[in-house]
């Protein structure tokens, strides 16, 4: 028979006793205009937010003035192709250098706003891209760069996002649609680093409802056109599935934390 001891002596060190300390690392994905900035603009601030497309910093400065949020932004973009006929004519070996000096910089933009006291979210806008930029960092710009081993990818995507995981962390991806044989299934998921799931403990889906009148003049826009489902979610796996969890201005940090931690404190997701 098992016995447990009455005492036990712990090595240096080590303890008995278990305490998580609640933080997120969400991934939202959707199609263009559901809401991903807007969500990642509700997080706890002060904010660190790195852009890697265009038009993200005019809709994240849009936000941060209507949500009265302090949100922390580079001066210049971490755009990945300032002249898109110069790198094209580059050869392979000066690709991957042009490359890698891009994906050093956000990865040395994101430990300063990490490593900054202030700072309770860090936002990496978008997944997407950022895989995309690690490829052409390891590989170029080969045709086929999918059937090229994945070991140098993965390592450098999961060392990255776990390195960032001591704070809350936001990832939004694009989305793409999820096919049965030749026909769409009506489904989405997030379009980036397969292996996103190990390094996110919460991932979820954006969307817009079309159906739902639009507002005018004389008519009111229907409730639930934004909308909210957990596609995975390992700290409260019961909300996966397609219940559409949060609608509208209740598509934010806050309220998704409240639904997946119902125990913690709601000022601590503010």
């Amino acid at each position: 028979m098992k016995t447990t001891p009455t005492r036990l002596h712990l090595p240096p060190g080590f303890t008995t006793t278990i305490v998580a300390e609640d933080r997120m690392a969400l991934a939202p994905f959707g199609k263009a205009g559901t809401g991903k900035t807007r969500l990642c603009c509700t997080a706890p601030d002060p904010i660190g937010y790195i852009p890697l497309n265009r038009k993200c910093r005019k809709t994240v400065e849009k936000w941060a003035r209507e949500l009265g949020k302090t949100i922390v932004i580079p001066e210049h973009d971490f755009m990945r192709v300032e002249n898109p006929m110069k790198v094209a004519l580059m050869q392979q070996a000066e690709a991957i250098k042009h490359y890698r000096k891009h994906v050093d910089e956000i990865k040395r933009a994101a430990y300063t706003l990490y490593e900054h006291k202030d700072i309770r979210t860090l936002v990496i806008d978008d997944g997407t891209t950022f895989t995309e930029s690690v490829k052409f960092a390891i590989w170029g710009r080969p045709q086929d760069i999918d059937n090229r081993e994945k070991g140098p990818l993965n390592q450098e995507i999961k060392q990255f996002f776990d390195n960032l995981a001591g704070k809350n962390l936001i990832v939004p991806h694009q989305a793409k649609d999820l096919w049965s044989g030749a026909a769409p299934t009506g489904e989405l998921w997030y379009e980036g680093w397969p292996h996103l799931p190990y390094s996110m403990n919460v991932l979820v889906e954006l969307g817009f409802d079309e159906s739902k009148t639009v507002a005018t003049q004389h008519k009111k826009a229907m409730p639930g056109r934004y909308y909210l489902k957990v596609a995975q979610c390992q700290d409260n796996p019961e909300l996966q599935g397609k219940e559409k969890w949060l609608l509208d201005d209740a598509v934010n940090f806050q309220m998704l934390a409240n639904l997946i931690y119902p125990e913690s404190d709601p000022e601590m997701w503010e």
